[in-house]
């Protein structure tokens, strides 16, 4: 039992016995280690630091300001989870294709699935998605003999890090087999905008968490807590680590010192919401007195023109509105009246029931917004000439 691969869990703390990182000390061949494991939601739990409570609740308090129109409302105005986190928290941002490809009835998964298989045993019956623990499986079982096998292992590793830290679903034991035909051309893997993926994904989470009835929610949980972290300071724990790439590692081990944090309660954090006056919000999070300019490398600053593109984000069937333009101050822009939200109609309500077989950029439901996606560049926010202030505006 020395050498098992699992969580360890004690009360509300929960890691990861990495085992696999170091096989030599257990007589075996050590293998390439693979990214650090997320263990997404439920490492959460110690982030946020707060006890003797129901941990969802420090969600909640975000949750319950977060409208349909995927933007928040504070006392001191409006604003969006977009594009910045994703390469300086993670870097997750890729630049060429959207994940709106075919989705086909089973066929593909199955093709790609043996694929990725070789020899191995395939489930035989698995709904919907691949179990985790199969995935694990395969990835200890393989030899890293030959270039073949190795991207397998990294293909496997890429799905286990979809469920477990990108795409995640409240179920935690499987991802969905519609992923695996991405991972067929192994060089194409990583020119796929996973963090436009991610970012559809947590958004469609909090608007169904933000519904009277859901109680759980999913998704990227530690995205939305780093974002916190970074916009709302006075939230945050205190920082171990100096100030790096990616940006989200300066709190890494933030618990050894800054025991204070660890015992905050919900009342606290929903009193600081409550509270919450203009100058405790960063609009402008990675500004030169706030990042130096070196620490982010210089391929990511390429396309940060694109962050501020208002458009609909794509993943297979899910559709989410980068509502930029209600967040202008994110930017460095003003802010003026914001124009009347977008609404989605019935492709914010697509859900995957019975067997599909749609290629989503020219569906009907989903091609407008596939070609604006597109055209992203020729929707990013400029400054406006006008009055530069919203009262002139109503009085006039």
């Amino acid at each position: 039992m020395c050498s098992t691969q699992s969580p360890l869990l004690s009360f509300e703390c929960i890691e990861w016995h990495a085992t696999d990182r170091v096989r030599r000390q257990f007589g075996m061949q050590q293998l390439p280690p693979g990214l650090a494991l997320n263990l997404g939601r439920d490492h959460c739990k110690r982030l946020t630091g707060a006890q003797n409570h129901d941990w969802g609740q420090i969600y909640s308090q975000w949750v319950n300001r977060w409208t349909f129109d995927r933007y928040n409302t504070l006392q001191l105005g409006e604003e969006i989870i977009d594009f910045h986190p994703l390469p300086t928290y993670y870097n997750w941002y890729t630049q060429q294709y959207g994940i709106h490809l075919r989705l086909s009835d089973r066929v593909p998964g199955e093709e790609s699935l043996r694929m990725l298989t070789c020899d191995h045993p395939v489930p035989s019956d698995r709904g919907s998605g691949i179990k985790l623990t199969w995935l694990r499986d395969l990835k200890e079982r393989l030899q890293l003999t030959d270039e073949e096998n190795k991207q397998r292992y990294v293909k496997c590793h890429i799905m286990l890090l979809l469920n477990t830290i990108l795409l995640g679903d409240k179920s935690g034991s499987s991802v969905h087999w519609k992923f695996l035909p991405l991972l067929r051309d192994f060089g194409s893997i990583a020119q796929f905008i996973w963090g436009s993926a991610c970012l559809t994904h947590l958004y469609r989470a909090l608007c169904r968490a933000s519904r009277f009835d859901c109680k759980k929610i999913d998704s990227s949980l530690t995205l939305l807590l780093i974002w916190a972290w970074i916009r709302l300071p006075f939230l945050a724990p205190v920082p171990r680590e100096p100030c790096s790439f990616p940006l989200a590692n300066r709190w890494r081990n933030w618990e050894r010192g800054d025991r204070r944090f660890r015992y905050m309660k919900l009342a606290h954090f929903r009193k600081a919401f409550d509270d919450l006056q203009e100058g405790q919000f960063v609009w402008v999070a990675y500004s030169v007195d706030r990042v130096d300019p070196d620490i982010i490398p210089a391929d990511i600053y390429m396309h940060s023109v694109v962050w501020s593109a208002t458009v609909p984000l794509v993943s297979f069937e899910w559709i989410e509105w980068h509502a930029t333009d209600r967040c202008r101050r994110q930017f460095g822009f003003v802010q003026g009246v914001p124009h009347q939200e977008r609404n989605l109609d019935k492709a914010h309500e697509e859900v995957l029931t019975g067997p599909k077989n749609l290629n989503w950029a020219t569906a009907t439901s989903h091609s407008f917004w596939v070609m604006q996606w597109t055209n992203r560049y020729n929707h990013v926010l400029n400054e406006v000439d006008g009055p530069q202030h919203p009262l002139d505006i109503y009085m006039h």
